[in-house]
């Protein structure tokens, strides 16, 4: 069996090269580019993503580390860096992913692992020491003290970040006057909803409904077409599963836009079947997302995928659309929808 362009028996004398390479770079001077000699960047690369579908997740990580250690600077190494970071978070190793996100630099992967870590007060004095206000403010607002965060982001001009943490904060009447100031009705509509305004709630849903159509029509659903289209053309192996898990994140993306279209619909007194066909396409997009994440029509099922659609809580979520289906099949129907409010539908799948 041949996977990523490298023969089954080679992966295992690779991974055991990859996961001794570390006590041999000690006993070298070379350190550890003495191992890497042996591999070029596209062996390590084929390797790399052989392994990560495979399963292997501690040899994979082993093999992107000496992968970043052999690139140069530049996008290529900071493509791999985050997909390296991604992997360790996936297999549940976060430590790791905080290491390399630490040696990268790259502040928000840091403070996304050690919020998830539940290390606030760490995230919270780092945040003071590289002066990153908006994860200072984040750290605050967990640790519950939203007015001292509110004050940051306010005086920082970090709009949106204050909106959304006034309506975690559960200040929702505040919450919608900030992101009506924004400019983004669909959350103003959620925020005046949670704080009991009906009424203001289905005004601001009424003027979000068309925004949302107009971005699904001609920004998501393009972006899905698109990232279908790379993935088609992709010239080797590795393009494919980079192209591929694009393709994930934009038909996940597409989902959600679908499932607030449904919401607004469902608030708004549109036709009850639009409203579920819109709640419907949700779950297909979140359906195909999974499927694409599993790969599962080449010779092996993508085991990095399957640990993927976990992490993400597809599961839950496309099990919470099918909630969302029901419910709005079995709400009473509403007062006819006006002219111009046919959903746009999903694109034919290739």
């Amino acid at each position: 069996m041949v996977l990523l362009g490298v023969p089954m028996r080679l992966h295992v004398a690779l991974a055991l090269l990859l996961l001794a390479a570390p006590a041999a770079a000690q006993q070298q001077p070379g350190g550890g580019q003495a191992a890497n000699a042996q591999l070029s960047t596209r062996d390590l690369e084929r390797v790399a993503y052989s392994l990560r579908r495979l399963g292997n997740f501690t040899a994979a990580g082993a093999a992107f580390e000496q992968l970043l250690e052999a690139l140069p600077k530049g996008p290529e190494k900071r493509l791999v860096g985050l997909e390296a970071a991604e992997l360790f978070r996936v297999a549940g190793r976060l430590d790791r992913a905080l290491i390399l996100y630490r040696r990268h630099h790259d502040f928000e992967g840091e403070f996304e692992v050690l919020f998830e870590l539940g290390r606030v007060e760490e995230a919270l004095t780092v945040a003071r020491l590289v002066r990153q206000p908006k994860a200072e403010a984040q750290a605050l607002g967990r640790l519950g003290k939203v007015d001292e965060a509110l004050r940051i982001l306010e005086e920082r001009g970090l709009g949106r970040e204050r909106a959304e943490l006034l309506l975690r904060s559960g200040r929702h009447a505040e919450a919608a006057r900030a992101f009506g100031e924004l400019g983004d009705l669909y959350a103003q509509g959620l925020a005046l909803e949670a704080g009991g305004n009906a009424a203001a709630a289905r005004r601001a849903f009424e003027d979000a409904r068309d925004p949302i159509m107009l971005d699904l029509r001609h920004e998501w659903l393009p972006k899905v077409t698109q990232a279908e289209e790379v993935l088609r053309r992709a010239p080797d192996a590795i393009a494919r599963e980079r192209a591929r898990m694009r393709l994930a994140k934009a038909l996940g993306a597409v989902s959600e836009q679908y499932e607030r279209l449904a919401l607004v619909y469902a608030r708004t007194g549109q036709a009850q079947n639009q409203t579920v066909t819109l709640a419907q396409n949700a779950k297909r997009f979140a359906e195909r997302q999974r499927d694409t994440l599993i790969d599962g029509e080449g010779a092996a099922a993508d085991e990095y995928g399957k640990r993927a659609v976990t992490y993400f809580k597809l599961p839950e979520r496309i099990a919470l659309l099918e909630q969302r289906i029901r419910e709005y099949g079995q709400a009473a129907p509403p007062a006819p929808p006006g002219p111009g409010a046919t959903p746009p539908q999903p694109p034919r799948r290739r």
